[in-house]
């Protein structure tokens, strides 16, 4: 692949992959708004008595979604500078990090609605990005 194609390439992912980022971030915020607005769940959690408890605001669900977002994209960018099996690679490194989201949920003393909530929006989140950052601009015959 010649500079100029990879460049081509490169310059015409860009934009999916800051569509997929603010998809993301669209499906965290859309589910904190049906759990919080419509179901009537506090997004309380405590951490076992370690910090005090904190409320899980819409502010918060747009920030933490954003910046693991871009932290995905940047890390999926920079295997894509390193190795040719980046995406393949990135897939791993992805649900593992979607694995260890759920440490903290499992740690915190929140209720039933609380956790299924916010694991719902790590998950959420995860199936948008995944394939959305990874996916090719090759388009294949039918």
């Amino acid at each position: 692949m010649t500079p100029v194609t990879t460049s081509r390439t490169t310059a015409s992912i860009r934009p999916r992959r800051a569509i997929t980022v603010l998809l993301a971030v669209a499906v965290a915020v859309l589910t904190w708004g049906i759990a919080t607005l419509l179901l009537g769940v506090d997004l309380t959690v405590d951490m076992n008595n370690a910090q005090p408890a904190m409320t899980i605001g819409l502010v918060s669900v747009v920030g933490i979604a954003l910046i693991a977002s871009l932290a995905g994209w940047a890390s999926l960018a920079g295997l894509e500078r390193v190795t040719a099996r980046a995406r393949g690679i990135w897939r791993v490194v992805a649900v593992a990090a979607l694995l260890a989201s759920f440490l903290p949920l499992l740690a915190a003393e929140t209720d039933l609605a609380v956790t299924l909530t916010l694991g719902a929006m790590h998950v959420l989140v995860a199936a948008v990005l995944i394939p959305g950052l990874t996916a090719s601009n090759e388009r294949t015959n039918p």
